[in-house]
């Protein structure tokens, strides 16, 4: 059997999956699905149906948001007609993932409320919430400034004055369970941080998507503010923090580099893209990249997100003098992201910059 959970105002309309429910109501706004491997299309098909209110599918646009889990410990994501394998996150962590989310159903505030709630609680500032004592520490963020929650996990540096990294995860990560995003690119991306002492936080995006609410800007611009905070700590040294995002990730990286040039000291978008380039670039100032180091990385047959703004945004930045690589495959498509984080030295690269 297969599990997935799925939250009302994570861009999904719950009506409709009643046959597939574990625990929880569509009225509550809160699920844990089950389904058997001979629905797993069927599920798929009306997962994607909710999500973008079409009857077309297209399963190669929808498949960085289709991710679920069994009880035997494994995360799969739906890919060319069936459920793949991708690794092993351990039965506990399952079991705690769906603890975490029970607690949920019981006080439905918890999620669906919450920047109501601790507004109330919390009126003079911002909030730092501590949920669980897992090797990534699990948190939450509140910003009253953008009414906004989001969770997070964060790994600390074992002694002072070291580098803090930020991972933007892609689209499949979207929610409020703290858990998915701890385990896109996770073999690649820790294989090579393991050998640097670092802080690494992993935020949880809960928008939808870029154009509706809430909105992706409050959430970066929220994200800026938990950054502020945790380099304020003795651990992190403020001029080496480096951003690293994989595709809405990616689009995340440009968008934060772009909107705050003097916080990081590099910053790595992988299969993303800047998000004025459907624009042309007319309200883009690439002279604010001047500071920022970047290393982009796309592949010319990604049917996902297209690469055309990367090589037109690179073009521009290499025309003004910006210090940026490119890493342009022709292979791989949309699934470049796990060859890039293991075969090139971005790490090696990365924690050699230093902001000026």
């Amino acid at each position: 059997m297969f599990y997935d959970l799925m939250i009302a105002d994570n861009g999904f309309d719950l009506h409709g999956f009643e046959k597939y429910i574990a625990y929880g109501s569509p009225d509550k706004g809160v699920l844990v699905l089950k389904f058997a491997e001979s629905e797993t299309e069927d599920f798929v098909k009306k997962l994607y149906e909710s999500y973008y209110n079409s009857d077309i599918i297209d399963f190669n646009q929808f498949s960085d948001l289709c991710h679920f889990f069994d009880n035997g410990g494994y995360l799969y994501k739906y890919s060319n007609g069936s459920a793949v394998r991708i690794r092993r996150i351990g039965y506990i962590n399952i079991l705690l993932n769906f603890y975490f989310s029970y607690s949920r159903f019981k006080k439905i505030d918890k999620t669906l409320k919450r920047s109501a709630r601790m507004s109330n609680k919390y009126n003079r500032s911002a909030v730092i919430k501590k949920f669980s004592v897992l090797p990534y520490k699990a948190f939450e963020y509140y910003s009253k400034e953008h009414s906004l929650t989001f969770k997070y996990r964060i790994k600390k540096a074992k002694s002072l004055d070291k580098p803090l990294v930020i991972y933007m995860s892609g689209a499949g990560c979207l929610g409020y369970d703290n858990f998915k995003q701890l385990y896109e690119g996770h073999t690649e991306l820790h294989n090579q941080l393991k050998n640097y002492d670092c802080t690494f936080l992993i935020p949880q995006s809960p928008c939808q998507n870029f154009f509706s609410e809430p909105s992706v800007y409050a959430y970066l611009n929220a994200v800026k503010e938990l950054i502020d905070k945790i380099s304020a700590d003795a651990s992190v040294d403020k001029k080496r923090i480096y951003l690293i995002g994989t595709s809405y990730g990616g689009f995340c990286t440009w968008e934060m580099v772009y909107r705050y040039p003097d916080l990081f000291a590099c910053g790595v978008p992988v299969m993303g893209a800047l998000i004025d380039f459907d624009n042309k670039f007319k309200n883009t100032d690439f002279e604010r990249f001047r500071k920022t180091p970047l290393w982009v990385a796309h592949s010319a047959d990604d049917d996902n997100v297209k690469i055309d703004a990367d090589d037109a945004g690179v073009a521009e930045l290499e025309k003004i003098g910006v210090d940026v690589k490119y890493t342009r495959w022709d292979k791989y498509g949309h699934q470049m992201s796990s060859k890039f984080y293991k075969q090139e030295p971005w790490a090696d690269w990365m924690f050699k910059q230093v902001k000026k």
